[in-house]
């Protein structure tokens, strides 16, 4: 791996085990919920088929034609939603992970840091799109209060 690639997995992925089970679930959902109308639908276009069975319609007949290019339309529409939803979800799931895990990743280094000097060499900060951002003053604020006392 390259250096350019490891700055960027670094980058987004900054609690890689946390984020990259966040993104696996994604896939394995959106994967089923397209896998069911991917079944549901070739189940349709069956029953459609025997319809045309029952009618009597020769093998040739242009019903037959018509139900194969829309089943090939409908799976190829399918595809590219599934393409687009995939890159999509995981595009967001990548970015609220993101936020979610830097605060933890933060807090962490933070506690490390007190762990390993026996007190913090600042104030607790979260970027300013984080989640939790409530957290840093109450753990400032006890963290001045225990070292007043």
């Amino acid at each position: 791996m390259n250096n350019a690639a490891k700055i960027r997995r670094k980058h987004f992925l900054i609690y890689p085990r946390f984020q990259l089970t966040l993104i696996i679930v994604n896939i394995v959902i959106m994967a089923g919920a397209f896998g069911v109308v991917a079944l549901q639908t070739a189940r349709m276009f069956g029953q459609l088929r025997q319809m045309g069975q029952d009618a009597s319609l020769g093998k040739d007949h242009v019903y037959y034609q018509f139900l194969e290019m829309q089943s090939g339309v409908f799976q190829s529409h399918l595809f590219i939603a599934l393409a687009v939803a995939l890159v999509v979800s995981l595009s967001l799931t990548l970015l609220l992970s993101h936020r979610l895990a830097g605060p933890i990743v933060r807090l962490r280094s933070y506690f490390d840091d007190i762990a390993l000097k026996g007190r913090p060499s600042g104030p607790l900060q979260f970027r300013s799109r984080d989640y939790f951002s409530d957290l840093p003053p109450v753990i400032n604020q006890a963290i001045n209060r225990l070292e007043h006392h």
